[in-house]
C-alpha cells in the first residue's frame, strides 16, 4: 500500500505538459493483470482551443500559457492530447499533453510520437497505429514519417517500419469520422460528384450526377405527411435550404449534422421516391449514399452485428470487398463543377487501405472479431466534451488542472448532446488503482449499458428501434389506464370490424406508393416490438417471413439489406388493423380529445387471435412511436460539443 500511495505524490506532483511517465509505469502494473492481448494499443492525438492566458499554478510554482511545442514565450492558444487506447479490451489512457499555437512543425509532432511510443513499449505496450485528423500539421507529421499524402502515389502507400520493433509496421490513420463528416459536408457544399464510369455500369445507373438537390425533392415530396409517416425522417425544409440557411463551420462538426444526409433509411426513401415518381437521377445519389453509410458502418463499428469477423465468412468478405471498392470509388470520382481534387479523398484512401492492413496482421496474431470504432479518435473527442463541461473554453493552466482531474479521479461522465458518439472504453488507470494493489474496475456494471447507447447513431428517420420505444420518458396517461374500463367506454364514432376493414381499404386505395411503404414500414417495427411477447399461435395470424405485398415494403426490404434485422413483416390484417388505429388516433387528436384509451375499442379483424394481449400491446407501441415522432431534434451547436468553441 506504501508503494501505491508514494506512486500517487508523484504522479500527482507530475501532472504538467509533456509525457506522463509515472502514469505509463502505473499503465504497465495494471495490464500486468490481464490478458497479453490487451497490451495492443494505438496512439490517439487532437487539440482543442484554449483561451490565451499566462497564469501562476501556485501549487507548482510554474507559469502556464505560452507554447511548450516547440517552446516559445508566445502565448498558446490550443491544447495538444496524447492518448493510448486497446484494441483488444476496451481501456484509454492519457499519457501527454502540450501547448501549441495556431501551428505546429511536422518535426516536432514527429519527435513526441516517437518519444511516446518507444516510452509505451518500454512498459511493454504495442503500438500499432496513429490516429489523428487532417489537419494541416498532421498532414505534415505524416510527410516527416514518409507517408504518401498526395494523390499520384497515395494508392502505393505502404505503412512505415516501427521505431521500435523493426519486424512490426506502423500504420497511420487519417480519423474516419472526420472524414465522413468532411465527405458529406462537401457533397453538399460542392452541389455535385461526378461517379467513375465503371461505378455507373456496375449499378446500372442512367446517370454519374450525384446531386444534393435529389435529397431536397425527396424532402419536397413528402412536404405534406406527418412526421410519423416521412420516409426521409427528421430531414426538414431548413434542412435542404442550403443556399439561404446553410451549416456554419462549427455546427459541421457534429456528427449528426453529417448522418441526417447520409443514412440507410434516406437510401432506402430516395429509391422508393424515385420508382413513385420514374426519376431515375435519384437512383445515382442512392447507390453513392448506401454506399458511403456502408463504409462508415465497416470502419466505425462498435457491436458484434457490424464488427469484423472472419468466421462469419461471407459477411467478412463482403465488408472487405466493400473496403476495397470504396477506395477506388474515392480515387475516382470527382466533386464540384470545377472537379478539383479533395483532401478528404486521399485521408479516405489513406485510412481504408491502413483498416484492411491492421485487420488482415491482428487476425493473422489470433484475434477472432475487430471493432473499428476502437481505431477511431471518439475517444479524445469524448475527453474534450468532459473538458468543456467544467469549462467551456479554459486557458492553459485551467486544462491542465481539468486533465488531472480527470486523469487522476474518475470524473468519466460524457455530457449529454456530445458532438461525437459516447467511446464504450473505460480509462484504466484511475485513482483508486494508484491506491489498492489490486486494482478492480468500477465500470462492470455499465459495459452493457454503454454498449447499447454507442450504437450508431446514423438510424434518424421513421425506423426507431425497440430500445427507443422503451426508453420513452413521457408519461402517456392513457396507457396506463385500466384496459377493461377503456373497453366499456364506446368510441364516439361507432364502428365494428367490417368498419375498419372498410376504412382501412380506403386508406390505402387514396395513398400512393411511398405513403403505403410508410404504412408497412411502422407496421413492421410494431409487430417486431411485440414478436417476443406473443405465443406461437398470436405470431402465426400477425407476423409473415415474406411480405404479403412487395409494392408496399420496398421500402422495409431495403433496410433488411443494409441493416440486420429479425426479418419479420406484418401480415395483410395485421397491417390493415394497423392502418384502422392510426385513423382513430388522428381522429381523437383532431377532435383535441386525447383520451388514447378509447382505441382499446377498436375492433380487431377476426383472424388476428388477441390470447397475449396483441391489441393492448399494439396500441401502447403505436402510441409510444407517435410520441417520439412529435419530439424536436436539436442538431445545431450545444453547450459540450466537442469542437473549437467560438466565444
Amino acid at each position: 500500500m506504501f508503494l501505491y500511495k508514494t506512486s500517487y505524490v508523484n504522479v500527482d506532483r507530475n501532472i504538467s505538459q509533456g509525457i506522463l511517465c509515472e502514469m505509463l509505469l502505473l499503465l504497465d502494473e495494471k495490464l500486468s493483470l490481464m490478458d497479453d492481448c490487451s497490451r495492443d494499443c494505438g496512439l490517439f492525438l487532437d487539440e482543442m482551443s484554449i483561451d490565451e492566458a499566462k497564469e501562476l499554478c501556485p501549487n507548482l510554482n510554474k507559469w502556464y500559457g505560452t507554447v511548450t511545442l516547440p517552446d516559445s514565450e508566445a502565448l498558446a492558444t490550443k491544447g495538444l492530447v496524447f492518448m493510448l487506447g486497446g484494441i483488444a479490451q476496451r481501456w484509454k489512457q492519457t499519457v501527454a499533453f502540450e501547448f501549441t499555437g495556431n501551428s505546429v512543425p511536422g518535426s516536432c509532432l514527429k519527435s513526441i510520437v516517437e518519444k511516446i511510443i518507444e516510452k509505451a513499449e518500454d512498459h511493454n505496450l504495442r503500438v500499432h497505429f496513429v490516429t489523428s485528423d487532417c489537419g494541416s500539421a498532421n498532414k505534415a507529421m505524416w510527410v516527416e514519417f514518409g507517408v504518401n499524402v498526395r494523390k499520384d502515389t497515395l494508392q502505393n502507400n505502404l505503412s512505415i517500419q516501427h521505431p521500435v520493433d523493426p519486424s512490426r509496421k506502423l500504420e497511420f490513420i487519417a480519423d474516419p469520422v472526420h472524414i465522413f463528416k468532411n465527405s458529406v459536408h462537401g457533397f453538399i457544399s460542392n452541389k455535385n460528384i461526378f461517379l467513375p464510369d465503371w461505378y455507373v455500369e456496375k449499378h446500372g445507373l442512367s446517370t454519374n450526377i450525384v446531386d444534393r438537390e435529389h435529397i431536397k425533392a425527396l424532402v419536397d415530396e413528402e412536404s405534406n405527411q406527418p412526421m410519423f409517416y416521412k420516409l426521409a425522417g427528421r430531414l426538414t425544409a431548413a434542412d435542404v435550404d442550403f443556399d439561404r440557411r446553410p451549416l456554419s463551420n462549427v455546427d459541421k462538426m457534429k456528427v449528426t449534422n453529417a448522418t441526417k444526409y447520409c443514412n440507410h433509411n434516406l437510401v432506402a426513401a430516395l429509391e422508393v421516391i424515385s420508382e413513385k415518381t420514374g426519376r431515375e437521377e435519384l437512383k445515382a445519389t442512392a447507390a453513392y449514399l448506401g454506399d458511403l453509410a456502408k463504409w462508415y458502418d465497416i470502419v466505425n463499428s462498435r457491436d458484434d452485428s457490424s464488427a469484423l469477423q472472419p468466421a462469419n465468412s461471407v459477411e467478412y468478405a463482403s465488408a472487405l470487398e466493400h473496403m476495397s471498392m470504396m477506395c477506388r470509388l474515392f480515387s475516382d470520382l470527382s466533386v464540384g463543377e470545377k472537379r478539383h481534387w479533395k483532401p478528404w479523398q486521399s485521408a479516405a484512401v489513406m485510412s481504408t487501405k491502413a483498416l484492411i492492413r491492421l485487420q488482415a496482421y491482428f487476425f493473422s496474431t489470433g484475434y477472432t472479431i475487430l471493432y473499428t470504432s476502437r481505431l477511431t479518435q471518439d475517444c479524445l473527442e469524448n475527453l474534450f466534451s468532459v473538458v468543456r463541461a467544467k469549462q467551456k473554453r479554459p486557458t492553459a493552466l485551467q486544462m491542465k488542472q481539468h486533465l488531472r482531474t480527470i486523469t487522476l479521479s474518475q470524473y468519466m461522465h460524457v455530457p449529454q448532446h456530445s458532438s461525437y458518439d459516447v467511446d464504450e472504453r473505460q480509462y484504466l488507470v484511475t485513482f483508486t488503482d494508484i491506491l489498492k494493489r489490486n486494482p478492480v474496475s468500477r465500470c462492470t456494471k455499465r459495459s452493457k449499458i454503454d454498449q447499447s447507447a454507442c450504437s450508431s447513431s446514423f438510424e434518424q428517420s421513421v425506423d426507431i428501434t425497440e430500445h427507443e420505444i422503451s426508453s420513452v420518458s413521457e408519461p402517456i396517461d392513457s396507457i396506463t389506464e385500466n384496459v377493461q374500463e377503456a373497453e366499456n367506454e364506446p368510441l364516439d364514432v361507432s364502428c365494428n370490424q367490417s368498419d375498419t376493414m372498410k376504412i382501412a381499404i380506403n386508406i390505402i386505395s387514396l395513398n400512393d406508393r411511398a405513403n403505403l411503404n410508410a404504412f408497412f414500414q411502422v407496421s413492421h417495427k410494431i409487430v417486431s416490438a411485440i414478436n417476443s411477447k406473443l405465443c406461437q399461435k398470436c405470431r402465426a395470424t400477425c407476423i409473415t417471413s415474406i411480405p404479403f405485398n412487395k409494392d408496399y415494403a420496398q421500402y422495409t426490404i431495403r433496410l433488411h439489406e443494409f441493416r440486420k434485422f429479425n426479418r419479420v413483416f406484418p401480415s395483410e390484417d395485421f397491417f390493415h388493423f394497423i392502418i384502422g388505429l392510426d385513423y382513430w388516433y388522428n381522429k381523437l387528436r383532431a377532435d383535441k380529445r386525447e383520451n388514447y384509451s378509447k382505441l382499446y375499442n377498436v375492433p380487431m379483424p377476426q383472424s388476428l387471435m388477441n390470447c397475449h394481449n396483441l391489441k393492448e400491446e399494439s396500441v401502447k407501441i403505436l402510441i409510444k412511436l407517435k410520441t417520439i415522432s412529435e419530439k424536436i431534434w436539436k442538431t445545431r451547436k450545444s453547450k459540450y460539443d466537442s469542437r473549437s468553441m467560438v466565444v
